[in-house]
């Protein structure tokens, strides 16, 4: 693929984290540049400053040397595509490589042919996505967003080459990921978090996008690999616990590999019953366990499995005692409905998995006084997240 020219340099003259007139495009000046890809905020180099008096340690041309969501779940926003919809940062549910850029960048139009291969080169990836955000440099400079051109549109069918777009008109979804860099690339992970972060490919060697992708392969297959031990529970299925299973020690200890199994009891609805805990090796018995499965005895199958563990993740990162009501989507929150029985005082919200149920437990926030599922909205929003469940489903016979 024939690379752009980098022209009109002096009329976009603006560095693209938003800026000075002293970076210069297109190439990296630092020996210790901030160029690469990286899949956590660690230490940087001595040289590293805070040049732009915003708390973000940057090289000497001004690339950041970290993201301040690396680690960490994307936050919720929403724009409008170029080709019609909507595109939700909620709505990803399979590894994704988000790219927020700006035709008033000179980085962004020097990178934009390697964008329209990589991009190409995903498509044909059945288990990656690719979608790129437009930006200005910041909501009082969002007149200049596409500089010359007027409008993506035209940009594209001047250049020869395009890829995916929504548009952020004023800036705010720039603001609410905390872009510090243009063009920045985050990868994504199927259950939200950013797994990975790099800056400008031009300026990442002579075959920037061969080695981007052996990157995120690389990322994917780490990530992919801790998943297998880290406790998590979610619409369809709590850790390699997946659809109908007996309640036999056998079973679960098949589907909780590496964990302990141990035979417990649990009030419900007044009574004391069986259950089994699942808990790491060498903890005591007086510690909270990661899992409590429930039977159905009738069936001799797992009934429900429960997380009340800060150490397990649910979807999309929640967290015990950290996920409140208003980290929910809309489509969560369609389905919230007070409890019953030991959770008449809870707040539960049920969806629809593949091969079972996932319900959310919300309980009343720190001071709150009344009965929760009664309170007002402001209240709600502040429900703090007390139990995980998946209820797999039951044998017919």
């Amino acid at each position: 693929m024939t690379r752009l020219l980098f022209v009109s340099a002096l009329l976009f003259l603006t560095a693209c984290s938003g800026p000075t007139a002293d970076d210069v495009h297109g190439v990296s000046t630092d020996p210790n540049a901030a160029t690469g890809f990286i899949t956590e905020n660690g230490a940087v180099p001595d040289t590293a400053e805070d040049s732009r008096d915003d708390g973000v340690m940057r090289d000497a041309d001004g690339r950041p040397f970290g993201y301040a969501f690396l680690g960490q779940p994307l936050p919720s926003v929403e724009a409008p595509l170029l080709a019609g919809g909507t595109f939700r940062t909620s709505d990803i549910e399979q590894w994704t490589v988000l790219k927020v850029w700006g035709i008033w960048c000179g980085d962004c139009r020097r990178d934009s042919p390697f964008v329209a291969e990589l991009a190409a080169a995903i498509a044909a990836d059945d288990e990656l996505d690719f979608q790129s955000i437009h930006t200005p440099p910041n909501a009082r400079r969002a007149d200049e967003a596409f500089g010359d051109y007027g409008s993506v549109e035209a940009y594209f069918g001047e250049e020869g080459y395009s890829f995916p777009v929504a548009l952020d008109s004023d800036a705010s979804i720039r603001d609410a990921l905390q872009i510090a860099w243009t063009p920045s690339y985050l990868l994504v992970g199927p259950d939200g978090r950013v797994r990975g972060f790099r800056t400008d490919l031009s300026v990442a060697g002579d075959d920037p996008v061969a080695a981007f992708l052996e990157d995120i392969a690389e990322t994917r297959a780490e990530v992919d690999q801790a998943a297998l031990t880290v406790p998590r529970i979610g619409p369809d299925g709590a850790m390699q616990l997946v659809g109908t299973t007996p309640f036999t020690r056998s079973s679960l200890a098949a589907a909780f590999p590496g964990l302990d199994i141990r035979g417990g009891t649990e009030i419900a609805e007044g009574e004391e019953v069986p259950v089994f805990h699942v808990a790491v090796r060498g903890d005591v018995l007086s510690n909270a366990p990661l899992f409590s499965i429930e039977p159905n005895w009738e069936r001799g199958h797992v009934y429900a499995v429960s997380t009340r563990s800060t150490r397990v993740e649910g979807p999309r990162g929640a967290e015990i005692g950290r996920t409140t009501y208003a980290d929910l989507d809309d489509a969560a929150r369609g389905s919230c409905e007070a409890g019953a029985d030991g959770y008449s005082e809870m707040i539960m919200c049920t969806t629809a998995g593949a091969t079972g149920q996932f319900t959310y437990v919300f309980t009343a926030p720190d001071g709150f006084d009344g009965v929760f599922p009664e309170a007002a909205p402001a209240d709600r929003e502040r429900g703090v997240l007390v139990e995980m469940r998946y209820l797999p489903p039951l044998p017919t016979y």
